[in-house]
């Protein structure tokens, strides 16, 4: 619960960054400069993470699922 409060509450900054990122820089300049830094921190994560792409998230229909790592 805790994540996903922390992703809620970060829209409005991220929103802000993009606001002034499409003023300075125009719209389209923005969209794609936000997109490869998304992509940038992606590889980053990757790279030193790499266990991270073998999780495996059991999906139920309740509460209380559990995720594993092989």
């Amino acid at each position: 619960m805790s994540v996903y409060l922390i992703s809620r509450a970060t829209v409005p900054i991220g929103t802000l960054f993009a606001g002034a990122l499409a003023d300075y820089f125009g719209g389209p300049a923005a969209v794609q400069m936000m997109s490869l830094s998304a992509l940038g921190l992606l590889l980053l994560v990757i790279s030193t993470h790499p266990g991270f792409l073998r999780l495996k998230v059991d999906l139920q229909e309740h509460a209380g699922g559990t995720v594993a790592v092989e």
